[in-house]
């Protein structure tokens, strides 16, 4: 399931918690996003950015507390990882990867003028930036955009606004953790049907169960979409309650949406 080795404990720092299973400190975030990297790998996403020789860019879109930009710089140090978010917010996230990674060099919207804040962007760890500059966020490239657990809570016009930035940026790898139809949210009816609209995507099944559920013994729903059917002819397991993990590659021309299965999951 695991052979690049993927698993990143959690820290210690700032009252970190979780049980110890084998020496590890593991909670439930986790598992999130350990599941997260295996998702991008099966998809070959990290195999990319590995051979690409290069520094890797990772746009974040919501970063929360800074958990998942832990988990991955701490897998793949080489990387300048930007982070968008409710400027709030950054009290935690900066906070945090402050903390555990003391010798990170970090930049906060506002330390240079917008124009050089990415003049020199190989040269830093971490980029925070507020929600408000969507507009205005203009980097050389960026490697790999993603998304976790917001994309849901958002309206279907703010998600719209980031993809279609990440498209127009000619980000080539995208990344979901999601409910496509988050039942509490009545400004985002369908969320797939957005992705799809710039990104090829491929649904990966990691595990049978959500990672917010402890019982293992629940059955596997597979997502299958056979070949030609369209967003219409889904069936309903796709729209269930549940977090997909989705991949997507940007569409270069014009042509017809195309959804394919991952592999089949495996686990234990």
């Amino acid at each position: 399931m695991d052979d690049r080795g993927l698993f990143v404990q959690e820290s210690g720092a700032l009252g970190g918690f979780g049980f110890n299973i084998g020496g590890s400190l593991v909670n439930l975030d986790t598992l999130k996003y350990y599941e997260a990297l295996i998702a991008m790998d099966r998809a070959g996403f990290l195999e990319e950015l590995s051979l690409s020789g290069r520094r890797a860019m990772v746009w974040e879109i919501g970063g929360g507390w800074g958990g998942f930009a832990y988990h991955f710089k701490v897998w793949r140090p080489d990387t300048t990882y930007v982070i968008i978010d409710l400027p709030e917010l950054f009290l935690f996230s900066a906070t945090y990867l402050r903390s555990v990674f003391p010798a990170a060099r970090i930049r906060m919207y506002g330390d240079v003028p917008d124009r050089d804040l990415f003049a020199d962007w190989e040269s830093q760890d971490f980029i925070f930036l507020p929600n408000t500059f969507l507009a205005g966020f203009e980097p050389p490239r960026v490697d790999l955009t993603l998304n976790m657990v917001s994309f849901q809570e958002m309206t279907k016009g703010q998600v719209e606004g980031y993809l279609e930035k990440s498209a127009e940026l000619g980000t080539p790898r995208l990344y979901s953790l999601n409910r496509s139809r988050p039942k509490y949210n009545r400004e985002l009816e369908d969320l797939n049907p957005l992705l799809a609209r710039h990104y090829d995507l491929t649904l990966i099944d990691v595990l049978p169960v959500d990672y917010t559920t402890l019982d293992m013994s629940t059955t596997a729903r597979a997502v299958t979409l056979p070949p030609g059917v369209g967003w219409a002819g889904m069936r309903a397991e796709f729209y269930a309650p549940k977090y997909l993990h989705v991949c997507g590659r940007l569409r270069t021309s014009a042509g017809p949406t195309r959804v394919r299965d991952a592999a089949e999951a495996s686990f234990g």
